[in-house]
């Protein structure tokens, strides 16, 4: 799973180099079909073992989940390889690209999301016990 992590670091900090766009964009898409096939075979054999999918808090099983990331991924192969390799992307689409990955960052660690902004009833706050 680590070398997968690397794999996928890797394609993604080569995606806005406009010399790597092509060859990242390809790798991308690869990433994406192999996700779908390992979703497709946790679902056909109703896996319950954890993916690991984002480390550790990725407790949900191998599944459709992936199927549909992984297909997301491919279709956007189109457009992260159009243009020659020497445009840059516009700024409209980097700026998108951060607000949806902080969102599935978030969406992702929602637990512990909830955790840190809401207080649990009955306790103090930390400046109301002092």
């Amino acid at each position: 799973l680590r070398a997968a992590a690397a794999a996928e670091i890797v394609v993604a900090a080569a995606l806005p180099v406009p010399s790597l766009r092509v060859p990242a964009a390809a790798a991308a898409a690869l990433l994406g079909l192999s996700f779908m096939a390992l979703g497709l075979l946790g679902a056909a054999r109703h896996s319950e073992a954890p993916c690991g999918c984002f480390g550790s808090s990725g407790k949900r099983p191998l599944g459709w989940v992936n199927v549909l990331l992984g297909l997301a991924i491919v279709l956007v192969l189109p457009a992260n390889a159009a243009g020659s390799a020497g445009e840059r992307y516009p700024e409209a689409v980097l700026l998108l690209t951060s607000i949806l990955s902080i969102a599935l960052c978030i969406y992702m660690r929602r637990e512990l999301v909830v955790q840190l902004l809401v207080p649990k009833r009955g306790v103090p706050a930390e400046s109301e016990a002092h």
